[in-house]
């Protein structure tokens, strides 16, 4: 009798101790999440979790904190984005402007990752149509890749939208349209819009199918996608043809005269184009085309017996509108009102940063044990 407390204490410990490591930590409504409660009010995971999930603690990009890392001088260097109020699920494609630069900002946890675009066609795309920028790789901090002749190849007219996608090995093929991932519910990807650095958002992933620990720092990457130049300006008109003087008439030989021959009205000036106008930029409007030219001026011949002056001058070539139409951009789409990030508004209950909720009873139970331990000893030795 007397062994059986003594086990059941040192059991209870050990598990005290050991749970919380990797254990759920709040109770968010009535879903066990990994780290807190921070983002109640906004995005929610399919298991009930606020997302993304924030471990409290740390600084910079190596704490698993997406917020910290955004905030980073590596990303924004200030806290300039909300990463609870500020995240979206929206983004699934973009059109792509003339420079499209991919830098990873941190690569969490030890899966093996390839990160990657496809052209969006409204189909799942296939595993030939998948291009990898970065990866595969376990070790992917500060990698940088940049949109390539691929693209090109891919989409000779460069105005086709593209989305993303991301290999985690052993766990399967993630895209930025949640409906081809193996649970089409649960979130794989968040996006956040910086302010800091124009024409440029970050995509935060998860590389573990329909679970993990919401952090949305797996990997996260910053998208600068550049515009191109605006349109040129239309050419001048060219100048009308001047009109010939009238004919000399011809000398009186004992009859009538006969009116001399008719001159040739002036040629029309020539017409010049009008300026091409640049692509567009993604993101953004429409270039405007060149200004079109200038018609050139009609001058009518003078005399009774010349011709007219040439036709009028032609106008000037439109100018042609940039190549590529604005991406639209999505605002944030944010369930249920916002609310305060502090634990103590949002209704949870907090069992401290890494504690599960069955971490202080069986604590708890096991002093009892030791104690009972304890009492019988002194009464054996009495």
């Amino acid at each position: 009798m007397g062994s059986f407390p003594r086990a059941f204490a040192v059991f209870a410990m050990m598990i005290a101790l050991i749970v919380p490591s990797r254990a759920w930590a709040a109770i968010c409504g009535t879903a066990y999440c990994r780290y807190g409660c921070t983002c109640a009010g906004y995005l929610m995971q399919d298991d009930g979790c606020p997302i993304p999930q924030l471990y409290l603690g740390g600084t910079g990009c190596a704490t698993g904190n997406v917020q910290t890392c955004l905030d980073s001088a590596v990303a924004e260097g200030a806290q300039t984005i909300d990463v609870c109020a500020n995240a979206s699920t929206l983004v699934q494609t973009v059109l792509p402007g003339c420079t499209m630069t991919f830098t990873v900002i941190a690569k969490g946890g030890i899966i093996q990752l390839t990160f990657g675009w496809y052209i969006a066609t409204g189909t799942k795309p296939a595993a030939t149509d998948l291009h990898p920028l970065l990866g595969p790789s376990n070790n992917l901090d500060g990698q940088v890749a940049v949109l390539d002749t691929a693209y090109v190849t891919a989409c000779p007219t460069k105005d086709c939208p593209i989305g993303f996608y991301l290999i985690s090995k052993g766990q399967g093929t993630f895209y930025s349209n949640p409906a081809w991932n193996p649970c089409p519910a649960h979130f794989q990807m968040l996006s956040w819009q910086s302010v800091a650095h124009p024409n440029t958002f970050y995509l935060g992933w998860e590389d573990q199918a329909c679970t993990g620990d919401g952090n949305f720092y797996d990997l996260l990457v910053r998208v600068e996608n550049q515009p191109c130049p605006t349109g040129g300006t239309g050419g001048v008109g060219g100048t009308g043809g001047v009109a010939a003087g009238s004919g000399v008439g011809g000398s009186s030989l004992g009859g009538s005269s006969s009116g001399g021959s008719p001159m040739a009205g002036g040629m029309g000036g020539t017409v010049f184009s009008g300026g091409v106008g640049g692509g567009g930029p993604s993101g953004g409007g429409v270039n405007v085309g060149g200004t079109s030219g200038v018609s050139g001026a009609n001058f009518a011949g003078t005399g009774a017996q010349t011709s007219s002056g040439a036709a009028t001058g032609m106008g000037g070539t439109v100018g042609n509108g940039g190549i590529m139409a604005g991406a639209a951009t999505s605002g944030a789409a944010g369930s249920g009102a916002a609310s305060a990030k502090e634990e103590s508004s949002c209704g949870c209950r907090v069992f401290g940063s890494r504690s599960p909720p069955w971490g202080a009873l069986l604590s708890t139970l096991g002093v009892f044990a030791a104690s009972w331990v304890r009492r019988r000893r002194s009464a054996v030795f009495r």
